[in-house]
């Protein structure tokens, strides 16, 4: 029978339940306090009727769960004798590890039970078909594609247990839907990026927008062994079709590949395979050419070239102020074509490089080059200047709208206002916004 009791919680108001009392020192009752954001959450405690306190035997499932803990405690002389106590100074005194000891063992009993429920619930549902097995998601993708699975979590699982040949039958059966339905992912057998290590399987390609809610298509597919990149990122090597990236995935990043008459990507790993190719970019793309350089670290000087006995660097680092153009001006007034520059390291802000002349257009005696032949405006100074010019020009701004400055090259700033709402969409950057 119930009846009408209060609980003192410790730190708030007393609180009035309507409780089960068991063994007469312990009240069954639903549980006054929220669990975590839930507030709407039922959950079942057992109480000390004298003090409140639950000594770790709450938040059960049930009142058929919280009563058969109350009656496992009454059978234990440890938790008889604390909660026999009147006040929460004497209960606490009585305990021991004895107490604590039968606690956890209570506590277990449900671990154990909800742990048996779970694997027996997972059973029925792999059972039943809804968690699909690893065979039945490969023909369910062949058959429509990818549009989400119930249990993904629990499907993973399974794809991740099962063996490579399930595997990468998910993925090719992913594959030909999606070469039948539009074709957007590019497959490859690996990389040609310094620091990447090639997948179990392939590198896919593709614009991943929109395939699947919270990447559960990428997940599965790298469960399945492969790598995931976006197309906007990597470019194929026309030579071994395996990849490089495009864009930096780091301050230091250079391309690891080149672009052969402007248009046939080589990744480094071909290129440093294959003498005659590299003579042949280096001849064609390289030489007396200021817009251009070397990024793989070529063997120059095994084709031909000696380095200019000169750090170059240019950057927002006061001083690194050499100019390609100059420096190409200068050689060929002296009646040298045939140079090269070669890219030695890259910064946040900056970056060095070389300069290698070929070994027929070298001077006898070696050459030296003076900073007046070498260096250009100090790009330091351009944006100390350029930012100094932004400021003057937008205390001149009055209105509405944020004030936003760009900074030219030349050491001058365009300043305009543009509204918060084109500058929330990223508009701001746009002269004439």
């Amino acid at each position: 029978m119930k009846e009408r009791i209060t609980i003192n919680l410790q730190d708030q108001d007393d609180v009035e339940v309507e409780a089960t009392i068991v063994a007469g020192v312990m009240a069954v009752h639903t549980q006054p306090w929220v669990v975590g954001d839930d507030s709407d959450s039922t959950m079942w405690v057992v109480s000390h009727v004298h003090t409140g306190m639950t000594f770790g035997i709450y938040a059960l499932d049930s009142e058929q769960d919280a009563l058969e803990a109350a009656g496992l405690a009454a059978l234990s002389e440890a938790v008889i004798d604390v909660l026999s106590a009147t006040t929460a100074e004497e209960a606490i005194s009585r305990t021991g590890e004895n107490f604590h000891t039968t606690i956890q063992k209570i506590n277990q009993v449900f671990v154990d039970r909800q742990r048996i429920e779970a694997k027996a619930e997972y059973d029925r549902l792999i059972e039943s078909g809804e968690i699909m097995s690893p065979s039945a998601l490969e023909a369910d993708i062949r058959d429509n594609g990818w549009s989400g699975v119930d249990h993904f979590d629990d499907v993973l699982e399974l794809v991740e247990d099962a063996s490579d040949k399930q595997k990468q039958a998910i993925v090719d059966a992913f594959l030909a839907h999606d070469a039948a339905k539009n074709g957007d992912v590019q497959t490859h057998d690996g990389y040609a990026e310094p620091g990447y290590d090639d997948p179990e399987y392939l590198v896919l390609i593709a614009n991943w927008n929109g395939y699947s809610d919270g990447n559960e298509l990428e997940k599965l597919l790298e469960t399945c062994g492969c790598s995931i990149e976006w197309s906007d990122e990597w470019i194929a090597c026309g030579e071994c079709w395996k990849l490089a990236r495009t864009s930096p995935d780091y301050y230091g990043w250079t391309p690891s590949y080149v672009l052969f008459h402007g248009c046939e990507p080589v990744c480094h790993e071909c290129m440093s395979a294959d003498e005659g190719m590299q003579r042949d970019y280096v001849e064609q793309e390289l030489e007396d050419n200021c817009d251009k350089a070397d990024t793989l670290g070529l063997d120059l000087e095994g084709l031909d070239y000696t380095r200019l006995d000169e750090d170059f660097q240019s950057g927002l680092y006061g001083g690194q102020c050499a100019d390609p153009h100059k420096i190409g001006a200068a050689l060929r007034e002296r009646g040298i074509e045939r140079f090269v520059f070669q890219v030695d390291s890259v910064g946040q802000f900056d970056s060095r490089f070389s300069c290698w002349i070929h070994n027929d257009d070298m001077p006898e005696g070696g050459l030296e080059l003076d900073s007046t032949e070498t260096d250009g405006p100090d790009p330091a100074q351009r944006m100390k200047a350029a930012l100094q010019d932004a400021s003057a020009k937008s205390r001149g701004l009055s209105g509405e709208g944020v004030k936003v400055a760009t900074c030219n090259a030349d050491g001058t700033a365009d300043v305009r206002l543009v509204s918060k709402d084109d500058f929330i969409a990223g508009n701001g950057n746009e002269k004439g916004q």
